[in-house]
């Protein structure tokens, strides 16, 4: 699978260049002379010092971790920020989605929203107004719109069409369940993966001498790890590198303990991975979106769990792509089942 590549703008000198003419001209500065570009940097340090509402953090960096993931997904060919630069319209009832997206069968344009609810039966709810005027900038531009939302609490994403949604006098709302029916993100190349229980990762250690070690304790160093997959060891560094992330970031239940290896007479630290309920008669169950593995280890890699506040740093796509090629993968020992649904 090919990594996709953040293609590079002079921000220091073009947009730099844009930002300083639009404050300047909102303001009514006419140069930009050396007291001009001193009230602009104040103005900026003013606007900077001002963003703190919880709100916009985890909008923003909802958008951000929505660009970066789906720009790993097999489907998608472009991503290009849409809602930037000076836009000039006769229709005054139009608002710019946050992105244009290229897919291998189509180009759309997604706005994309953070919901954050405990209650998984509380409704997502977007307004009448904004999302008309998302739809009247669709049209206008000859594409489709798409709203995607990514609900926290599950870390689900899902991709809806305006017809998707129920409205009344003022918004326009849907339920995580009904979202999670109606669920386009495999546009996108979005798929669940599902594997064999269990999966273990067993992380052996060199005890040092230490009062610390106990029998649910242990000091020392780190000589091996062993993965496994329905009890099978994997051996084949591609395997690895595939259950790695998935022991990591799966939604299963996680059981710990330290055991003792008789065959290497050492400790380890035991990580047991189970789903939280096994359908019977079925040898595999379901771990996860692509998209949802993807988003925790974004968030991982941010070492920020919530994605709130500004966290500024660039992810390398390289790290944030699970390389499976779901047309030519086949395994005995991990052996996965991929699905690809649609409403």
């Amino acid at each position: 699978m090919n990594v996709p590549d953040r293609l590079q703008r002079n921000i220091e000198k073009y947009e730099i260049y844009d930002l300083f003419y639009s404050i300047a001209e909102k303001n009514g500065l006419k140069n930009l002379d050396n007291a001009n570009i001193d009230i602009i940097f104040e103005i900026i340090k003013k606007s900077l010092y001002s963003i703190k509402s919880p709100t916009l953090l985890f909008g923003k960096q909802t958008e951000r971790m929505f660009a970066n993931i789906v720009s790993c997904l097999p489907n998608c060919l472009l991503v290009k920020q849409e809602d930037k630069g000076e836009l000039l319209s006769k229709n005054k009832n139009v608002k710019i989605p946050d992105y244009k997206i290229i897919t291998t069968n189509d180009k759309i344009f997604v706005e994309v929203k953070n919901y954050r609810s405990t209650n998984s039966n509380k409704p997502f709810k977007i307004r009448n107004e904004e999302l008309s005027k998302l739809i009247e900038y669709s049209n206008l531009m000859g594409e489709k719109l798409y709203i995607a939302i990514y609900w926290s609490c599950q870390n689900i994403w899902t991709l809806l069409l305006p017809n998707d949604f129920i409205k009344n006098k003022k918004f326009s709302m849907i339920s995580f369940a009904e979202a999670y029916r109606l669920n386009k993100m495999s546009l996108l190349g979005d798929y669940i993966i599902g594997t064999t229980p269990p999966l273990e990762m067993k992380i052996f250690i060199n005890e040092s001498v230490s009062k610390h070690n106990s029998s649910n304790t242990l000091a020392g160093t780190i000589v091996a790890v062993e993965l496994f997959c329905n009890k099978a060891l994997i051996k084949d560094k591609y395997e690895e590198k595939i259950l790695f992330n998935l022991i990591l970031f799966n939604n299963w239940n996680e059981n710990m303990s330290i055991k003792f290896c008789e065959k290497k007479k050492m400790r380890y630290i035991h990580f047991e991975y189970n789903p939280i309920k096994r359908i019977e008669g079925q040898n595999f169950n379901m771990i996860n979106y692509l998209s949802s593995i993807m988003s925790m280890k974004y968030k991982f890699i941010l070492n920020n769990q919530d994605c709130s506040g500004l966290v500024i740093e660039q992810i390398s796509l390289k790290n944030l792509l699970l390389e499976i090629d779901t047309n030519k993968y086949k395994s005995k020992t991990l052996p996965l089942w991929f699905f690809f649904t649609t409403p």
